[in-house]
């Protein structure tokens, strides 16, 4: 019942925030929450709808331990073989990523601190024709579409402070901190309400952004749960997304529809601004 009622939760709040991550990826925290020495997690993380990252710790010592993660992103994988929106262009479609990091961390019997410092890598050469930005907005719009080709590279620190309760969940707060240089990032996107004839706003609008070798910062506190029981975690986060812009950009269009002038990306690189996701996987601790 518990799980139930934090699935219903998260669905809430995904109806009012973004379900597409746009041109940078906001990952899932990766959390050692280790218990003693020698314990290794293996997890599946992210929103399942976006993307999936599976992600790896391993406690050497009672204080020191590594992880690292593998991203992918299915979410643009759309050819234009169907649907002629924006142009060809070379490479893969898809998101993928790899990091790694430094865990150094330390516990009592019911607080539990531990700091990561780590590196990543982020490539992005998606395209979303017609997508919707909220679970209802399938009937209703307002859709999203949007042509990305980018690369990230990422310096991490993310410190994590947990409380162990009674029931044996893990709770508390993430805040990664992250330096992203972009070598180069290319972002074109559209959107359109549901047409209606009848209705005398702009139902289109269209923007293009595009730089090279910018830096920018990205703050990302998380709420944190976890439940291991019989080396099976089960748990979930929710986050904010605050960034520093490298560029304001966007157009001033007379009388647009108001679903579509909200929804404008004012600040660039896009991300999504809320972020929830699940993570299920095992830990284990090997014996002296």
């Amino acid at each position: 019942m518990k799980w139930a009622c934090i699935f219903l939760i998260s669905l809430s709040l995904a109806s009012c925030s973004p379900l597409i991550q746009k041109a940078y990826f906001v990952q899932s925290p990766n959390v050692g929450a280790f218990d003693t020495a020698k314990v290794t997690n293996a997890n599946l993380s992210g929103n399942y709808y976006s993307n999936t990252e599976f992600q790896f710790s391993h406690s050497f010592s009672d204080h020191i331990g590594v992880s690292g993660g593998a991203l992918v992103g299915y979410q643009g994988w759309t050819s234009n073989k169907r649907q002629y929106e924006f142009d060809e262009k070379p490479g893969p479609l898809g998101t993928y990523g790899l990091n790694a990091g430094l865990i150094w961390f330390r516990k009592s019997d019911s607080r539990y601190f531990e700091l990561t410092i780590g590196y990543g890598y982020q490539y992005n050469n998606s395209r979303i024709i017609s997508g919707w930005l909220t679970p209802f907005g399938v009937m209703s719009g307002p859709y999203y579409s949007h042509d990305v080709h980018s690369q990230f590279h990422r310096i991490l620190i993310q410190p994590a402070f947990l409380w162990r309760q009674k029931t044996g969940d893990k709770v508390g707060f993430v805040f990664r901190m992250e330096l992203v240089n972009s070598p180069g990032f290319y972002y074109n996107y559209k959107l359109n309400s549901y047409y209606d004839c009848m209705n005398p706003h702009v139902q289109v609008y269209r923007d293009q952004i595009s730089f090279y070798k910018k830096s920018f910062m990205v703050f990302s506190p998380f709420f944190f749960i976890r439940n291991s029981e019989r080396k099976i975690n089960i748990g979930m986060h929710v986050g904010l997304s605050l960034h520093t812009n490298v560029m304001s950009h966007f157009k001033t269009i007379d009388n647009l529809d108001p679903s579509l002038e909200r929804n404008i990306i004012k600040g660039h690189p896009a991300m999504a601004a809320i972020v929830f996701g699940f993570d299920v996987g095992l830990d284990w601790k090997k014996m002296k």
